[in-house]
């Protein structure tokens, strides 16, 4: 009997541990260590926005739309967004979409990435050297198919600058 109670007691547990985990955000990371990921999300100070359209066919129209969309999400956040180009910015997330119409009944097929990353002097890396490397954490991406890719698109990038905006916030409240 005392076997059965303790069973249960550890299924409770293993059923109340697992239940307050939070689902997977999309966003794959390379720290290996999650508290270098929170020192350097708690680090954001601007963001610039920019998008690469590598889609052919007229599977994808709506760019301003998803940059916008995408903007509102982080201003609505509290993160500021650079608007005086790259090198303003502390951090950069990238939406990079790539795609064309198949012609069948599959209509659009492609993809979207979305990077965040921050440009560094690449004088810290080799001193004396005047470029600038990105440093590119933090990624996600989705393949997808149907006639059009503009509402996967925007919807894939809303989703993920939100759970992003989210991940930065909790970086800065962990300070």
């Amino acid at each position: 009997m005392k076997r059965w109670i303790i069973a249960l007691v550890l299924v409770a547990l293993f059923a109340v541990t697992a239940r307050a985990e939070e689902p997977w955000d999309g966003w794959s990371s390379d720290f290996t260590d999650p508290a270098d990921e929170v020192m350097w999300l708690s680090g954001v100070t601007s963001v610039y926005i920019s998008s690469y359209d590598g889609v052919t066919g007229g599977c994808w129209t709506n760019e301003n739309a998803t940059r916008t969309a995408v903007e509102l999400l982080l201003r609505g956040a509290g993160i500021s967004i650079a608007t005086d180009g790259i090198l303003a910015a502390s951090h950069i997330i990238n939406i990079k979409v790539n795609g064309t119409n198949t012609g069948d009944a599959r209509g659009c097929y492609g993809g979207v990435d979305l990077e965040f990353y921050q440009p560094l002097s690449a004088d810290l890396i080799v001193p004396g050297a005047k470029r600038v490397v990105l440093f590119t954490p933090l990624n996600t991406a989705v393949h997808m198919t149907g006639p059009s890719m503009n509402e996967a698109v925007r919807t894939f990038a809303i989703e993920k600058t939100d759970a992003l905006a989210l991940r930065i916030l909790r970086a800065r409240d962990a300070e």
